[in-house]
């Protein structure tokens, strides 16, 4: 799918990509196949460092930059540090992908909708008609 613009919502388990142009907003959905569990810490916390999860694997972070492609315009979204890891993946290895984030942003969980309508606002697109093709997923 060609379109104008994309929110990415991630987290260390998926990334959510909605496409959006004037009259279409598509999701895909990218799972981590990278054993992403919490990381349970005992030590006091003044001791420790990071937020206790494990990192990001590369082939999934590989795979929600291709998938962005061809976005003019991304709205990077999502809880916690995974958005942050994502963009020092992009500074290092895509910068092209790096340039075209518009704005990062906090989100805790969203539905597919609510994902719509948030991208749709941010990128001042008109919400969709009834029957039009939102968030239809592709095959």
């Amino acid at each position: 799918m060609t379109s104008r613009h994309c929110l990415i919502w991630i987290d260390h388990h998926k990334a959510k990509l909605i496409h959006v142009g004037h009259d279409i907003g598509e999701v895909s959905v990218i799972d981590s196949k990278h054993d992403t569990k919490q990381l349970h810490v005992k030590a006091h916390k003044s001791l420790t460092h990071g937020n206790g999860n494990a990192s990001l694997d590369r082939e999934f972070l590989r795979a929600v930059i291709d998938g962005v492609n061809p976005a003019a315009k991304i709205l990077l979204t999502g809880p916690a540090d995974a958005k942050q890891e994502l963009m020092h993946f992009a500074e290092q290895h895509q910068r092209d992908f790096s340039r075209r984030v518009v704005k990062m942003e906090a989100l805790d969980r969203a539905t597919d909708g609510e994902l719509l309508d948030h991208a749709r606002r941010f990128f001042g697109l008109p919400q969709l008609r009834p029957g039009s093709r939102s968030l239809a997923r592709p095959s």
